[in-house]
């Protein structure tokens, strides 16, 4: 009988705590709602059927072992599954939310960083590019160097997947090139680096910007390249959006704000129906120089957002080919524990409101690639480059 009341009068005395948290628990999840009462006791109710399956289970199934992390991640994933027609929808456990993280600023997986591709005709892969920080610059291979052998093994009639597997098979690669008449040797071990995804050049009078990706690098990138611009006097800037896949749309604001007049840049149609403009340009950062884009079928979301607002905004043409037409943009929430979700949110839409999802942007003027540029895409000069040339064309 003591020891009863010894526990009634300990639980009284934590009483008030126990309320106060139980009001604020109530209370932000019911702001978190958006002050929706209907929604607000049908969490409750969830709620509560989720703890009371979680007790009896945990109490008394036989089978069950796991520890919370896992239930999480295992609950989230179920909401995840219910977006049936949201592709992008994702959850992210804790390593996957720290991969995450290292991809947004632009860190490599562990690679040499080379990118390989095989030109019609030939039996050996080449290098077609080779990232300013990677292992593999620092060791001294160069673009153009053929592949002979990687790790002993001859690459003669092997495909540029196989090449690449070969590399990763060890951290350190021992690889034979042939450049020009040389053959060179070279051992390369594996690491982290920031990838290049912006590189420029001049041709002509004209500067030719190629954006293979919108990461948080980039944007420091883009600023350098515009330098690049001003430094050498161009008199056009061609931006060349072909195979990027887009990125963080923030981003890709952040660089159009860059070289755009004043105006909204970055339209975006909600759930409820409502347009809102989420990024503007100003007018003290505009470059005052003609420009043309350059896009194909795998130029895809933020790269389109970009394409579509350097033309509705009356700065630019688009050539090329009709973009892939991923119009919508995802939203990604941190969660309390390390972890995150993200899911479609908004459609992208033009100055007039429409949307270019699952239909693509039709560029301005439509130049095709025949199979043999598709096949060589890596390996054309600027003669052979027909979008490039007509990109310059309609420039001058």
């Amino acid at each position: 009988m003591a020891k009863i009341k010894n526990y009634l009068l300990k639980f009284v005395k934590k009483l008030p705590l126990i309320i106060i948290t139980a009001v604020l628990t109530l209370s932000i999840a019911f702001l978190l709602l958006g002050g929706d009462f209907a929604r607000f006791f049908e969490q409750v109710s969830l709620m509560k059927k989720v703890v009371i399956v979680d007790t009896k289970i945990n109490n008394n199934a036989i089978c069950f072992s796991l520890d919370n992390e896992k239930v999480g991640d295992k609950l989230c994933n179920c909401y995840i599954e219910m977006l049936d027609d949201d592709i992008y929808a994702k959850y992210f456990n804790k390593d996957d939310f720290i991969k995450k993280e290292k991809e947004r600023k632009g860190v490599s997986q562990k690679s040499i960083g080379v990118s390989i591709a095989i030109k019609s005709g030939e039996k050996y892969p080449t290098v077609c590019f080779v990232h300013s920080l990677s292992p593999a610059k620092k060791a001294g291979i160069k673009k153009g160097d053929k592949l002979l052998k990687i790790n002993g093994v001859s690459l003669k009639n092997k495909s540029a997947s196989t090449a690449a597997k070969l590399i990763k098979e060890k951290e350190t690669a021992k690889i034979v090139v042939k450049r020009g008449k040389k053959t060179l040797k070279f051992s390369v071990k594996s690491g982290v680096f920031v990838y290049d995804s912006v590189t420029y050049r001049m041709v002509g009078t004209s500067c030719v910007v190629k954006i293979d990706e919108f990461e948080e690098p980039t944007l420091e990138q883009f600023e350098k390249a515009l330098s690049f611009v001003k430094k050498n006097n161009a008199k056009s800037v061609v931006f060349d959006l072909r195979d990027n896949p887009g990125g963080y749309v923030d981003v890709c604001a952040k660089m159009l704000d860059k070289v755009l007049d004043k105006g909204d840049i970055v339209r975006m149609k909600a759930k409820n129906g409502d347009i809102k403009t989420l990024y503007s340009s100003d007018e003290e950062s505009k470059l005052d120089l003609p420009f043309a884009v350059i896009v194909n079928s795998k130029s895809a979301s933020a790269a389109e957002i970009f394409a579509m607002n350097i033309r509705d905004l009356g700065k630019g043409k688009i050539v090329g080919e009709k973009t892939f037409g991923k119009g919508i943009a995802q939203t990604t929430y941190d969660l309390f524990d390390g972890t995150a979700i993200k899911f479609t949110t908004d459609v992208v839409v033009d100055i007039n409101g429409k949307t270019y999802h699952k239909k693509g942007i039709k560029p301005d003027f439509e130049v095709k690639f025949s199979d043999y540029q598709n096949r060589n895409y890596m390996f054309l000069s600027d003669k052979e480059d027909d979008q490039l040339k007509k990109a310059l064309e309609v420039l001058k």
